[in-house]
């Protein structure tokens, strides 16, 4: 089982994101609902097996919502 945690572009752990998640020979894929308010820029994905304490970072480039039209 390994333990996910995100950080955003200004190293604050977001709160509503981490999750433990199953790893079958050691790999895992997850889906990170990010709200459209959500900082763009450089975010980190911390990811750590419970068993072990081993660790490993990803980085993910998140980018700004698209504007939205004015409605007239």
């Amino acid at each position: 089982m390994r333990y996910v945690e995100l950080h955003d572009p200004a190293g604050q752990a977001i709160d509503c994101y981490p999750r433990n998640v199953l790893a079958p020979a050691g790999r895992c894929q997850i889906r990170i609902p990010l709200a459209l308010n959500d900082r763009p820029g450089q975010w980190r994905a911390r990811i750590c097996d419970v068993l072990t304490g081993v660790s490993a970072e990803r980085r993910i480039q998140v980018v700004g919502a698209p504007e939205r039209e004015a409605i007239r």
